[in-house]
């Protein structure tokens, strides 16, 4: 997993904590338009913007995803869950 800087400044849009680094496979690539993205303080799932802000990721969205992409949907989920439980212990 390879990290990268992302230029503007994208906020969570739960817990309003700044989310400056994102993690990719690909040597080289930040976060793209419809790049998804998992807070690593609280766990919400959302999507980036056209200008790499975050937006919520709503239930449909969710749900068609699941659908599209059962591997991703089940990958976000597993990351979601392990840092919600990370945070209430």
């Amino acid at each position: 997993m390879l990290t990268h800087k992302v230029n503007s400044e994208a906020v969570c849009i739960k817990c309003f904590k700044s989310l400056d680094t994102a993690a990719s496979t690909e040597l080289g690539r930040g976060p793209k338009e419809n790049d998804l993205s998992v807070c690593a303080y609280c766990g919400t799932i959302s999507k980036y913007t056209e200008n790499l802000s975050l937006s919520p990721m709503c239930k449909s969205e969710l749900t068609e995803l699941e659908k599209k992409d059962p591997e991703a949907y089940a990958q976000l989920k597993k990351v979601e869950r392990m840092i919600k439980t990370f945070i209430d212990d």
